[in-house]
This record gives structure tokens, sequence and C-alpha cells, in this order.
């Protein structure tokens, strides 16, 4: 992604890496493109998770997404019609339809030490919270609804957010702005 603008700093979760209490901030780059969040400890980049919106105004605004994923998304717009910017109309489906979805395309932790903490958990939060301030409810997908690859730790990751929000398949409705977590242990 190029040309972002930076929206800001956000102070995150507090927690003891060595023994004292430790600030992590997040940093959010959003343009027309999509989404980068980083969070850092002090100077130290510690992860980055990067989205892009799928926007299809189409008789099927989903022909570019897995056909499983497809089907969840649709049962998800049906059952939220707020994540859509026009009213769910069925005729001989879906038509002229604009579902607001995020495509989470990939989240790096730099060092392996930091895995299994929720970090990526942390920054899927933060990308999800600052999407919805620019867009409102949406779903949320990852890389491999739209033909791309999941790793193991981020289907982890999916299966947390799916007890947390609500779900078909993957796929994720974000019905309200996420809170981050208070506390990450490091």
């Amino acid at each position: 992604m190029s040309n972002f603008k930076m929206k800001g700093d956000y102070f995150g979760p507090k927690k003891s890496l060595m023994g004292g209490p430790i600030k992590v901030n997040y940093r959010v780059k959003i343009d027309s493109d999509g989404i980068l969040v980083a969070m850092y400890h002090g100077a130290k980049k510690i992860g980055t998770a990067t989205a892009y919106p799928i926007t299809r105004y189409a008789l099927d605004p989903l022909d570019g997404l897995t056909t499983k994923c497809a089907n969840n998304v649709r049962e998800l717009a049906e059952l939220f019609p707020e994540t859509c910017s026009k009213k769910w109309q069925e005729a001989e489906g879906p038509t002229n339809t604009h579902i607001r979805i995020l495509e989470h395309w990939r989240t790096a932790e730099l060092d392996p030490s930091y895995r299994s903490k929720g970090i990526g958990k942390a920054l899927y939060l933060a990308v999800a919270a600052e999407w919805f301030d620019l867009v409102g409810p949406f779903i949320y997908i990852p890389h491999e609804c739209a033909h791309g690859t999941t790793s193991a730790d981020a289907r982890r990751v999916w299966d947390s957010l799916a007890r947390i929000f609500p779900s078909s398949g993957r796929a994720i409705a974000i019905l309200k702005r996420p809170k981050l977590p208070s506390e990450i242990t490091l």
C-alpha cells in the first residue's frame, strides 16, 4: 500500500516484559487501498497487519470469493443487513447490493518469541476497530476467502474472533467497534 496518511498513534495494552510495565502503541495508516496497523513496544516493531476492502457493485457482489466463503458472507449479510450500504434486496438473488467486506491480507509478527501471546488477535482487532470507524458495520474475512492462503496460526486467531463476533465459517460480522485488549502478556 502506498501514500498512507498517518491517522495517529494509539497507546494500548500495558504489561511487563522484563518485570516492569511497558506501553504498546498502534500506528495506523489508511489509504484508498486499505489499512495497515503496526504494533510497537518503544521503537521496536512487534507486528503488523494489513487488510483491503472488497467492494463490488454487481449482480453477485461475492463473485471474487470462494464459493464457501461467498455463502458464509451472504448468510451474514442476510442476518445483519447493516453490513450492507444498501438494503439487502432479493429478486433473483442479491441485486444492486454493496456488502462492506474487509479482507485480512497479512499479519506479520517479526519476532517468534511473540507468538501465542495475543498479539495477532490484538492486531486483527485494531484493524477491525479502525475500519469500523471508517465504514461502520462490515464483514471481515481471511485471505483464503479470496483465493489466497491463511496460515494455521491465523486460523487460530479467526477461531478466537468467531467466539466473540457473529460468524459463519471464517467470515465474521463486525457490528460494533471492537475494544482493544487491556493487556497482553508478553
